[in-house]
């Protein structure tokens, strides 16, 4: 059972009548409940939204990439323009109350192997750790398919990193029917 949301005491109307029937607050005040916002999932272009997408970049980048003494965030701006005016780049943003605070960047096409099978691969995906409680996550992947067969994908893919939270996100991929079918191995060479 869930507690009830905190609730805030707010002038009322004065035109509102007081109860009598229970003590409570004082009758020229109103018990309103204060509900938390609910996340908002939309496929927005990146023509839109790269000027808010920096500082995300740089959390993703702080808390997940390998390597940061010598591989440094560097994002390639130009082929994000091209791939979004070629219509290969989707976005999944998670917006609550409007501030961004999650994506998924899709490359969606023919695969290079198979060309007449539309992929939907994801580049990344990251959601601010401030709204990874409770069911966001679960429902930003959610999104993500439904958007991708709405596209016509035939198959959806979805890299993970292993060494983040001990690849919890593999479990909850694999719930909503995901399976392994790749590893992807890496050395540092310099």
């Amino acid at each position: 059972m869930t507690p009830p949301a905190p609730a805030m005491l707010l002038p009322s109307s004065p035109a509102a009548p007081a109860s009598t029937s229970r003590p409570g607050p004082p009758p020229h005040l109103a018990l309103v409940r204060s509900v938390p916002a609910a996340p908002e999932f939309a496929w927005e272009r990146f023509h839109q939204l790269a000027h808010e997408l920096p500082p995300l970049f740089h959390e993703h980048w702080k808390e997940l990439a390998l390597n940061q003494d010598t591989v440094k965030l560097d994002p390639n701006w130009d082929q994000f323009y091209a791939f979004d005016v070629q219509g290969i780049l989707r976005i999944l943003t998670v917006r609550m109350e409007g501030r961004l605070v999650g994506y998924v960047f899709l490359l969606f096409g023919p695969h290079l192997h198979y060309k007449s099978t539309a992929w939907a691969h994801c580049d990344m995906f990251w959601l601010d750790p401030v709204y990874r409680q409770g069911w966001t996550g679960v429902k930003m992947f959610k999104a993500l398919l439904r958007g991708v067969e709405e596209m016509g994908a035939k198959i959806a893919s979805v890299p993970v990193k292993l060494h983040f939270m001990n690849a919890r996100v593999i479990k909850l991929l694999e719930r909503l029917g995901f399976t392994q079918t790749e590893v992807l191995m890496t050395k540092r060479v310099t």
